[in-house]
């Protein structure tokens, strides 16, 4: 699986914002409000981590390489999207 990791730095709570796939897909959109869900989760993937729905873009942060992220948080993010 790939994943799509924005990056909105450490001076926010849920810095991670992570989609399942690097682009928009029609089975993970809402197609009430054209959502998609996401994984967010602060930079120890300990304290928080929620899915939810959003619009992806710039707004959330930069785009980063799901491999730059530590080995936990990796780990810790593909656990979330198997359950």
């Amino acid at each position: 699986m790939r994943y799509r990791v924005y990056d909105a730095g450490e001076r926010f709570f849920d810095r991670y914002t992570v989609f399942e796939g690097l682009r928009r897909k029609a089975c993970n959109v809402n197609r009430r409000n054209g959502r998609e869900q996401f994984l967010g989760l602060d930079e120890n993937a300990i304290g928080f981590s929620q899915f939810d729905e959003c619009i992806r873009g710039g707004h959330l942060g930069k785009i980063v390489l799901f491999e730059s992220l530590p080995v936990h948080v990796q780990e810790h993010i593909k656990a979330r999207f198997e359950q």
